[in-house]
This record gives structure tokens, sequence and C-alpha cells, in this order.
């Protein structure tokens, strides 16, 4: 068995490291997710501008 001499103090302790592990897993998976969202949301954008074209003088068909 574990070297630890106050069982009750080491299961609440091991309790805590999971909550917050688990938390920290939930926020990591939300954050990234969102990101992920982002990224997309972006590249449609991108790939949808609005390219200017630019204005050019129009040739004279007379010349000179």
């Amino acid at each position: 068995m574990s070297n630890y001499n106050n069982k009750k103090k080491y299961k609440k302790q091991k309790a805590k490291d999971r909550a917050r592990k688990a938390k920290q897993a939930r926020r990591s998976k939300a954050v990234k997710e969102e990101n992920r969202v982002k990224k997309a949301i972006e590249k449609i954008k991108w790939q949808s501008r609005t390219r200017i074209k630019p204005l050019r003088k129009k040739k004279d068909e007379s010349g000179d």
C-alpha cells in the first residue's frame, strides 16, 4: 500500500486534485473549440473577401 498516514486527508486531497484536473480539461476543450470556430470564420471571411481591382486608364482608340 502507499506510505501515507492520514487516509481521509489523502482521499480528500486526491478528490480535489481530480476535480481540478477535470475542470482544467473542460476549460481547455472549450478554449480549443472556440479557437477552431474563430479560425474557420476567419478562413471563410478570407475566401469570400472582396478584392479591389485596380483602376486603369482606358486607351483611346484614336491614337496620338
